[in-house]
Parts: C-alpha cells; structure tokens; sequence
C-alpha cells in the first residue's frame, strides 16, 4: 500500500498526536510512506513559521520523517485541480507513485474524494480501513 500524508497531518500527528498520530503510526506500520521534497519543505516552513519551532527541532523532525518515508522527485505533469495551488504538488506526488491513499485534513483535498487511482482519505477513516 503506497501513502502520501499531507502536511496538516503530518503537523497534527507531531504537534497534537490524537487520531492523526495515530494514523501516521499505521501508515509506518503498515504501508510505504511517500514524500516529496515539496511536502518536506513545506512542513518546514510551517513548523518554523506558525508553530515558532527553532531551526534545530524543525531538521530533527524533517530527518525524523524522512527516515520513514522515501523521497521521491514528482515527475508527472503538475495539475491545476485544486483552489489552493499548493495542493496541486500533493496530487502531482500521488500521481508520480500510484499512491493508494493521499491522508489529509484538507477539505479542499477531501471534498475529491478521488484522485486518479489514489483515494483521498481523512486520518480516521484511513484508520477504520487498515484497522
């Protein structure tokens, strides 16, 4: 099973643990995990940014998740479905792996419902799935 986890889940799972955290436990658990470098850099920021997170803690985080999760450069043509242009880079690294499950807390993503063969999914019902 090939997941992509979004960056709100990622911080939610890290930052406020709950179903998020247990969701990404189950992915580790049970799937391959898939990043981008977009995705990587974008948890960065955001710790830094709107979390107040040191430099330090933000490459121990982003060194934590890399080391679970295989970096992959998207490569497939980058789509321009989503309102939010950012959430387009998400899609295009689904697209690049065949993802099974994109995880994420965004509606704006959650409302598609579907994205080529990757099924966009919240953490909880990633959770009643694999559970």
């Amino acid at each position: 099973m090939r997941v992509v986890v979004d960056t709100n889940v990622y911080i939610s799972s890290l930052l406020f643990k709950g179903k998020a955290r247990e969701a990404y436990d189950l992915v580790i658990a049970n799937a391959e995990l898939y990043i981008s470098d977009f995705i990587s850099s974008e948890l960065s920021d955001k710790l830094h940014s709107k979390f107040s997170i040191s430099s330090k803690t933000v490459r121990e985080i982003i060194t934590s998740v890399l080391s679970v999760a295989d970096n992959v450069p998207a490569t497939t043509p980058l789509s321009k479905i989503c309102r939010d242009a950012d959430d387009n880079y998400i899609l295009q690294l689904c697209d690049t792996i065949a993802a099974d499950f994109l995880i994420t807390g965004d509606k704006d993503l959650l409302i598609l419902e579907s994205y080529k063969s990757t099924q966009i999914i919240s953490p909880n019902d990633f959770m009643k799935l694999v559970v």
